[in-house]
């Protein structure tokens, strides 16, 4: 199982907060939008709480080590 990417997850987490305001004026339709929404994001949640599980054995320090390992990662333009 892949991790989730920590930009879908901030997407899919603004889009939900995004969502929840228009549900609050709007109508049925809107309303509708917020729950699919939540569901996008409690799938990419569930997905990284399984990578999580499998992966670090809910150790919060080896979790911490390889997220820093992945930022160092991405934002250096040599590493491909």
């Amino acid at each position: 199982m892949a991790a989730v990417a920590v930009p879908a997850l901030q997407t899919a987490r603004n889009d939900f907060t995004a969502k929840i305001a228009a549900a609050q004026s709007g109508g049925p339709a809107d309303t509708a939008a917020k729950s699919n929404s939540r569901q996008a994001l409690l799938g990419l949640l569930r997905q990284l709480v399984s990578y999580v599980q499998i992966n670090c054995n809910n150790d919060m320090a080896l979790l911490t080590r390889l997220r820093v390992s992945g930022r160092e990662h991405e934002s250096d333009p040599n590493s491909a």
